[in-house]
This record gives C-alpha cells, structure tokens and sequence, in this order.
C-alpha cells in the first residue's frame, strides 16, 4: 500500500503454503534498491536564478538512501528560480526552488502614480521581490526617490498619492 516505501531495506511478511494451509510463518528482510536518471547542475546555479538548459544534465544514479524530493526533468523547473547558490555538480532537489515572483528585485518598472482622477507615469526599479497586489519599494528613475507601490502587473506598479481614498 501507500504508506510502505518499497526502496532500501523493508521487512516483508512471508507464508508458506503447503496442502492449502499456511505451514510457516516469518519476517524477512529484503535490500532493494533504486535507480534513477536525476538532474544534476552542470555548473553553479547563481540565487534566484531561473536555469538555462546547459546548467542542467541528467545523471543516472543510484537514489536509494535519498529522502528528499529529486527533480528528474527539465519541464518540472518552468516558473521556478534558485532559492540559493547550487554548486556544480549537486542533484536538484524540489526544495532547491521557489515560484517565481512576478516582479523581482531590479527589475525595471512603469510607475503610475494617482491622486484622484489625475494619473502621471514615470519609470523606476523595484528594490523588493513581489507577486500581484504586494507592496513594493521603488526607486524613481533619475531621482533616487524611494517611494512604496502595490504591484498591479508584469512590470507595472501603483502608487495612491491618496491611498485612503483609492480603492
């Protein structure tokens, strides 16, 4: 059933039979173990970076005494990025990756800013990561201004000028 793992070194119940009736009955301990072609990374995966497919190969190995969540094809890292710095040559783990965020630290940005039925729009570059609807520091283009917007878009952040009175 699903709660066994059949990988590495189960206990299994076994009966004998003879004439229609169980004549022994015992525990025994088998070794089994399990192979799979993994992805490994080619060469170092910078933080939060999504991987190009020369950073990625598939190694065969044996995956026997691994618990963690292995990625086994290139398809299951779509819309994900590194979570930290992956040295070459390490097997990639599910837990090695997040989504990625919508808007990303650096990224540049359309600003509109709004005050009632009056809307100016500048450019500027996010300083935080975020997702829809987040809110977000941005550094106005030319200015150095900081100033906090919520994220409405790819590459597109609000700012209310009169925020109790926006919706």
């Amino acid at each position: 059933d699903n709660r066994t793992q059949w990988k590495g070194a189960p206990a299994v119940r076994v009966e004998i039979e003879a004439g229609g009736r169980i004549v022994h009955r015992c525990l025994v301990s088998v070794l089994i173990r399990t192979y799979a072609d993994v992805l490994v990374a080619e060469r170092s995966i910078e933080r939060h970076t999504r991987p190009a497919p020369g950073d990625l190969r598939s190694f065969r190995m044996e995956t026997t005494l691994i618990q963690r969540r292995v990625l086994y094809e290139t398809c299951a890292l779509d819309g994900l990025r590194s979570r930290q710095l992956i040295p070459r040559g390490s097997i990639l783990y599910e837990d090695l990756f997040e989504l990625t965020p919508l808007v990303q630290q650096g990224d540049r940005v359309q600003v509109r800013v709004r005050s009632g039925g009056v809307t100016l729009s500048t450019e500027g570059t996010v300083r935080d990561d975020g997702d829809q609807g987040d809110l977000v520091t941005v550094e106005l283009a030319g200015r150095r201004d900081r100033v906090r917007g919520r994220i409405d878009g790819e590459r597109s952040v609000t700012i209310f000028v009169d925020a109790g009175k926006e919706k």
